[in-house]
């Protein structure tokens, strides 16, 4: 059922057709591409802009932004709210939380691995 803005309860799927996003199959989405180039230690990628640098290396398939210093584990996006963090990651050579950066175009992002 629409609520009050014509949106189905959940808001996204009636706000996403209405955009042309065909939620089911997003390869035939209509929807024009808006997402920007960054780079992740060295690669080219893409990303929608305004969304969380941490988001963006998810949907990269990046799931270890750093080592820890003591052990040497792997560690990632833990919180996404900017309290653990675990997301530590050079953005144009600045130290930053991952989830609490934004994406713009052109950013350079260097994880910060141990080398083994």
């Amino acid at each position: 059922m629409a609520g009050y803005n014509g949106l189905t309860s959940s808001g996204f799927q009636a706000d996403a057709v209405h955009h042309g996003i065909d939620t089911m199959n997003p390869s035939k989405s209509e929807a024009p591409d808006v997402t920007v180039p960054i780079t992740v230690d060295g690669v080219t990628h893409r990303a929608l802009p305004g969304q969380s640098v941490a988001a963006a290396l998810l949907v990269v398939g990046v799931r270890c932004l750093r080592d820890s210093p003591r052990a040497g584990t792997p560690r990632g996006a833990f919180c996404m709210m900017g309290i653990c963090q675990e997301c530590l990651v050079r953005v144009d050579g600045h130290l930053v939380q991952a989830c609490m950066e934004p994406v713009v175009a052109g950013i350079a992002i260097t994880l910060e691995r141990s080398a083994s």
